[in-house]
Order: C-alpha cells, then sequence, then structure tokens
C-alpha cells in the first residue's frame, strides 16, 4: 500500500515537472514571438516612415520646379520635362510596397532628380538675372531716345525758323535801288519835312 502511494506520488512529480516544462517551453515561444512580432512592427515602421520621407522630398522637388517654371523663362520647357519625371516618381513610389530594395532604389533617383533641378535652377537664376539686366538696359535706352527726340524736334523748329529768316533775307536781297528810289520819291516830299534848329545857351529850340 505505501509503495503504491510512492508510486503515485512520483508519477504526480513527473507529470508537474513535464507541465513545468511546457509552461517555460510556452513562455520561451510567447516572448520569442512577441519579440519577432516587435521586431517586424519597427522593420515596417521604419519602411512606411521612409517611403513617406522619400515621397514628401519629391513633393518638395516638384514644387521647386512649378515656382521655376511660373517665372516663365526661356528655360521653362526643359524645367517641365524634369518636373513631370519627379511627379512620374511620386506616383510610382505610392504605389511600391515600400521594402528596403525599392527604397534605396527610390532615394538614389530622387538624389539624381535633386542634382539635375539644382543645375538647372542655377542656370534658370542665371537667365532671369541676365533678363532683368536687359531690361533695365532697355528702359534706359528708351529714356534717351525720348531726350534725343526732344532734342531732334527743337533742333527742326529751330531750323525751320533760320530757314524763314534766310527767305525773308532773300526777299530783302531782291530789292532793286530803283524801288529804293521810287519808294523815296513817293513817301520823302521835300514839302513835308520839318527842320529843327536848336541854339546853345538859349535853352529853346527854333523851328522853322
Amino acid at each position: 500500500m505505501e509503495e503504491q502511494q510512492n508510486n503515485s506520488s512520483s508519477r504526480l512529480k513527473v507529470v508537474i515537472a513535464v507541465l513545468a516544462i511546457l509552461l517555460l517551453g510556452s513562455l520561451v515561444c510567447i516572448f520569442k514571438m512577441t519579440s519577432d512580432a516587435k521586431a517586424v512592427q519597427t522593420v515596417l515602421t521604419k519602411t512606411v516612415s521612409e517611403k513617406e520621407s522619400v515621397i514628401k522630398n519629391l513633393q518638395e522637388l516638384k514644387t521647386t520646379y512649378d515656382t521655376a517654371i511660373a517665372e516663365n523663362t526661356s528655360m521653362s520647357e526643359e524645367l517641365i520635362k524634369e518636373r513631370d519625371k519627379v511627379s512620374s516618381l511620386i506616383e510610382e513610389v505610392k504605389k511600391s510596397k515600400g521594402d528596403v530594395a525599392s527604397m534605396s532604389k527610390y532615394k538614389t533617383q530622387f538624389l539624381k532628380l535633386q542634382g539635375d533641378m539644382k543645375v538647372l535652377i542655377t542656370e534658370n537664376d542665371g537667365l532671369k538675372k541676365q533678363n532683368t539686366k536687359l531690361t533695365t538696359q532697355r528702359d534706359s535706352t528708351v529714356v534717351v531716345l525720348g531726350e534725343s527726340k526732344k532734342t531732334n524736334e527743337v533742333l527742326l523748329g529751330q531750323n525751320d525758323e533760320l530757314s524763314k529768316q534766310n527767305e525773308e533775307l532773300t526777299e530783302d536781297k531782291s530789292i532793286t535801288r530803283e524801288e529804293i528810289r521810287e519808294a523815296a520819291r513817293k513817301y520823302l516830299n521835300p514839302n513835308e519835312r520839318l527842320v529843327l534848329y536848336y541854339l546853345p545857351g538859349k535853352g529853346k529850340a527854333a523851328v522853322k
């Protein structure tokens, strides 16, 4: 009887030990699965964050192109082509799974587009400065031409006046001596003359 009780106790201890081992194994598995899940979540969060970051950077790039295109310089057509490339890449990134390999590829493409943009924007700024300088020079030229026009108008007026005076002088020179004598005989009549005598010291003039 006592032996049976000992056997039962031994079996119970074995069962308890097995259950303890199973419980410990379960806890280890649960801990590992939880750790793996956290690691996967971390990777997914990081991947999503990288994807959003790439999209944000590309959208900023597109905004820069939109601003440059709105200035309507001679490079507008080339800027539009580059902006369209950025827009296409944005849509491609949005549709991607966001895995590490894809994000690495998109980052490389973004850096290339960014480098191209810096070159084009620098050239565009240079053209804007040249246009501003040319506009200033043109305005200055217009002012100078306006002043020259006024000066020419004054000179033309003076030239016309001189021409009229020359014509009058020419007409005066065309009068002959006979015409002068005829006018003298007509208007200088001896009977209509006045002779005035002034006598010094007496303070009065005598008229004859």
